[in-house]
């Protein structure tokens, strides 16, 4: 009977999450975390929708002082096609750190 309420729990939780995935497949070429978006957008062309998120601040002590530098939070949204989960892909600066697997349009 303890079970019970844990497994509704997961039942619902569960669909809320959005799964990640280590690569994505672009026609003959994987793209996978760490890649540029030069690389990116040679493999799998102009993103269907794109968007700046955020922006993250990183501060360095150094001898002379505090140095901030600032990396806009982009994501990129792929459609490849009816059949296929619509892939988001998160860059930090130029470099792919993130790529989750959204609904299906």
């Amino acid at each position: 009977m303890r079970r019970l309420p844990l497994m509704l729990l997961l039942a619902v939780l569960l669909p809320i999450h959005t799964s990640t995935a280590a690569a994505v497949r672009c026609g003959k070429e994987l793209i996978s975390r760490g890649d540029s978006k030069a690389a990116v957008l040679l493999a799998c062309g102009r993103p269907y929708f794109r968007e700046l998120v955020a922006e993250k601040t990183y501060y360095r002590k150094y001898r002379f002082g505090i140095v901030e530098t600032s990396i806009a939070v982009e994501q990129w949204t792929y459609h490849l096609g009816p059949a296929y989960f619509l892939r988001i892909l998160t860059f930090e600066g130029s470099e792919l750190v993130d790529i989750e697997l959204g609904d299906r349009p």
